[in-house]
């Protein structure tokens, strides 16, 4: 048995080193990009403020991944304790003496960093289990200069006691941090357009939608017999939740509204799932069996997503996909029948069905795929990734105008009759006087 334990021990041991590379890494003006320093770093658990000595013997430490994936048993136990040193040594030739450099870092617990016992920043504080305040860097960058060729070390001490907890709760893996290093231009550009594009779309796109939310709500509070008003206001709202909470995200510093917009995605999908479903059958259908099946696996799985996680993920993929072939079945026989504005929402669902077949087969065909949005083709696919997004939505949107115009037209025609009917009436009495 003993014997048996120290084989596992030893193949634990190995395992953990395997995920680093002990190499000194060489940064050079050619050579240095945006580039990733996750795999380069020695650990040690514990504190002890001498760690950030440039001259410190860490010879006894072992190589470390620093993204502590906490869905791995081996980095649970690595950082049982919730603290402990990070170093890193890596050697700068001439040609970038003297020239900015910066680094950047993401994690979700709180962090000192040294450069050759310099302190550089600090991320959030670090006072002990119950009172360390946890920020996130979100990656911007933190500039500065080495005067010197030759080796020079990184330091960083790092905390994060509600590491464990956050994946339980929050399903975040990451309970260490990821940090790059590149030329100070290139990483502050790189964040600058990185930040202005994504809070551009995403909040354009929130705004559409919750517009839209609003206007087809008011609608149906007008005319409360018609609820597929009701239906496509909430489906609405649920888009427009699923642009804010990643912004949400972007931009907060403090860990607590990322996690809780994290744990709080099944819900958006189930209210997708639940108004998209009522929306199609107040339209498309006579019966609501099917409607009440997806709504309640949809609230199942937001219940279940207060205990179990994977379970959750199986719930959720299960109800989009009875969703999606809900849609496709009463689209269809909507089309087949000839009803009246059927080929409006088809076209979008069309559209998205046909995209996501597209992704699914390249994903299967080609091993990586990987696009560049500086380039011509780049935008292209980011388009037509847009336009997906929106066809449903807008498809619906079209429909329910096409709709309300249609009726306008009919309740004029039918007034128009009314009169026409009430001059004979008044002609055929003054005839008869």
């Amino acid at each position: 048995m003993r014997f048996l334990f120290l084989i596992l021990f030893l193949l634990s041991s190995l395992t953990i080193a395997a995920r680093s590379v002990p190499e000194i890494p060489v940064f050079t003006a050619d050579s240095l990009g945006r580039t990733k320093l996750d795999h380069f770093w020695k650990y040690a658990s514990g504190d002890d403020t001498n760690r950030a000595r440039k001259d410190y013997d860490d010879s006894g430490w072992q190589n470390m991944y620093t993204g502590l994936d906490m869905s791995d048993s081996l980095f649970r136990s690595v950082f049982k304790d919730g603290i402990g040193w990070f170093r890193m040594r890596f050697v700068i030739d001439s040609t970038l003496v003297n020239t900015p450099l910066a680094i950047s870092v993401f994690h979700y617990g709180a962090s000192e960093v040294y450069l050759d016992g310099r302190l550089l920043e600090l991320f959030g504080t670090i006072k002990g289990p119950d009172s360390t305040i946890y920020l996130n860097p979100k990656n911007f960058p933190i500039a500065f200069v080495v005067s010197e060729t030759g080796e020079h070390v990184l330091a960083v001490r790092y905390a994060n006691y509600a590491a464990l907890d956050n994946y339980e709760k929050y399903t975040a893996e990451a309970g260490g941090f990821y940090m790059s290093i590149g030329k100070a231009n290139n990483l502050f550009s790189h964040k600058y357009f990185q930040l202005r594009n994504i809070s551009m779309v995403l909040l354009i796109l929130f705004a559409i939608f919750l517009a839209i939310f609003m206007i087809h709500m008011i609608m149906y509070l007008f005319n409360r017999e018609d609820k597929s008003n009701l239906y496509f206001s909430l489906f609405s709202l649920s888009i427009a939740l699923g642009f804010l909470f990643p912004y949400v995200g972007t931009v907060s510093q403090t860990p607590g509204p990322e996690l809780v917009m994290r744990f709080l995605g099944a819900a958006i999908v189930a209210l997708s799932c639940i108004s998209l479903s009522g929306f199609l059958n107040e339209l498309y259908s006579s019966t609501r069996w099917r409607f009440y099946v997806i709504t309640a696996l949809s609230l199942l799985a937001v219940i279940v997503r207060f205990f179990d996680f994977s379970a959750t993920v199986y719930l959720v993929i299960g109800v989009m996909g009875l969703t999606a072939l809900e849609a496709i079945v009463l689209i269809i026989g909507a089309m087949v029948r000839r009803r009246k504005g059927a080929k409006i929402i088809g076209v979008g669902f069309l559209f998205f069905t046909v995209f996501i077949m597209v992704v699914v087969i390249a994903t299967i065909v080609f091993d990586n795929i990987e696009f560049d949005d500086s380039t011509t083709a780049g935008k292209v696919v980011e388009l037509i990734l847009a336009a997906a997004v929106l066809s449903i939505p807008l498809s619906m949107s079209v429909y329910l105008a096409w709709n309300f115009s249609a009726i306008n037209k009919d309740l004029k025609s039918q007034l128009s009759q009314v009169q026409v009917l009430n001059a004979r009436a008044l002609e055929q009495e003054q005839e008869k006087k």
